[in-house]
């Protein structure tokens, strides 16, 4: 089915763009100290700390870091198999491994891509952009939940068309159609989810599935930039357990 189209120009999206809220530390609070003095003498961007998992992914999700930094003392005092799964988040954004070995000295790990070096040294190096420390083929910036529920959606005053999620995330959703929907078309989306009042956001065609292009669903990819659209969608994905929402990345 072809619709006649609603075009514009996409909005710069906060999906596609360097995170903006500085660095992510996972860091037990009496280890904070160590970390505060050599950050201020070694980077202007700003710094969180964060106790556990669950504030940060909720942080993550709705404000995506310049990078995510673990303290290895902290991993092992949470438990290393409740944090494995940060480490292949495959976003657009590195997960360093940060271990303490002197007074001012901090060595740093990146699994994705694959670096050592100090932490005053890769961090410099992120806020940059540096490629050789930006995980080359990641481009997301918001994870996404593999949240399906039953989906109608619309093209300005058309009649409305059913279609499911495959995944949502604070900046977006992915949604299944057999329909020709070509980039930078305008739709509005009205999410059904089970015992939950329906929610409507409106948003931009950013990338399209053709049917005969992948053996995946088909579908589009629709960039939702509005800030109070994105608020809503964060919300929705944290009603679920929020690790749920990491641990079961959908791969569309």
């Amino acid at each position: 089915m072809t619709h006649p189209l609603t075009t514009q120009t996409p909005a710069a999206s906060p999906d596609q763009q360097p995170g903006a809220n500085g660095f992510y530390f996972l860091c037990a609070p009496d280890r904070e100290n160590i970390y505060t003095t050599h950050l201020a003498e070694t980077t202007n961007q700003p710094t969180r700390f964060f106790q556990d998992t669950h504030t940060l992914l909720i942080e993550c999700l709705r404000h995506p870091p310049l990078a995510l930094v673990i303290d290895m003392a902290t991993q092992i005092a949470l438990g290393s198999n409740d944090i494995a799964y940060l480490y292949d988040l495959k976003m657009a954004w590195p997960v360093l491994r940060c271990k303490h070995q002197s007074d001012n000295h901090f060595a740093v790990m990146c699994l994705h891509p694959m670096q050592v070096g100090a932490l005053s040294d890769a961090l410099q190096a992120i806020a940059a952009r540096d490629p050789q420390w930006i995980p080359p083929t990641a481009q997301r910036h918001y994870p996404r939940a593999g949240l399906r529920c039953r989906a109608r959606y619309r093209l300005a005053d058309s009649p409305w068309q059913p279609s499911n999620t495959l995944n949502i995330s604070a900046g977006g959703l992915f949604i299944i159609t057999y329909d020709d929907l070509p980039k930078h078309t305008r739709l509005q989306v009205e999410l059904l989810p089970p015992d939950r009042d329906p929610v409507t956001v409106t948003g931009v065609i950013l990338n399209t599935r053709p049917w005969e292009d992948s053996p995946d669903p088909p579908g589009v990819g629709i960039l939702v930039s509005d800030q109070a659209a994105c608020d809503t969608l964060a919300t929705l994905i944290t009603q679920d357990p929020i690790e749920n929402v990491f641990r079961s990345q959908s791969p569309t």
